[in-house]
């Protein structure tokens, strides 16, 4: 995987985990800080992932 191909990867996934955030903590008045939680878990198992992959 190239590091292009990463970088829009996170990008993508920090959107999506915002946009779920946002939608839940409007509508369900609970989960604030969820866009940032699921965010740094996708990018720190990602960079693993990585490193697992290419050592």
């Amino acid at each position: 995987m190239s590091l292009t191909l990463f970088f829009f990867l996170v990008l993508f996934i920090l959107f999506v985990s915002t946009c779920i955030g946002f939608f839940l903590w409007k509508n369900l008045k609970i989960i604030k800080y969820m866009p940032a939680l699921v965010g740094f878990i996708s990018v720190l198992s990602i960079f693993i992932w990585q490193r697992m992959t290419f050592g």
